[in-house]
């Protein structure tokens, strides 16, 4: 895991999901998420995309030793599992920021 209790995360974007939505692992509101857990990332949780959460807790199961976040987001209440590839790239998210500054100034 990526992240740890506190930590702010920014969910994927709704064009991201819209996308994915289209290719091979989407399917009837579904998102299939390329990891060992084969999670999906649904229509319902599509709400949330594009916002920031705050990561309050990380839940484990008990047979497979999956771990997934719960967030502090809208009404979510830690209904849904949120695993790290539901979230952007820090990392890409202040590349594409500086991209962006450094050509709007040409």
């Amino acid at each position: 895991m990526k992240h740890k209790v506190g930590d702010i995360v920014h969910i994927k974007s709704l064009s991201w999901y819209k996308t994915n939505l289209k290719k091979e692992n989407g399917y009837n509101g579904y998102v299939m998420l390329n990891n060992p857990y084969f999670n999906f990332f649904s229509d319902s949780m599509s709400i949330f995309c594009g916002k920031k959460a705050k990561i309050i807790s990380i839940r484990e199961t008990a047979i497979s030793h999956q771990k997934w976040y719960d967030l502090k987001i809208g009404n979510d209440n830690n209904y849904y599992c949120w695993v790290d590839e539901m979230f952007e790239d820090i990392k890409e998210i202040r590349k594409k920021k500086i991209e962006k500054l450094n050509g709007s100034k040409i």
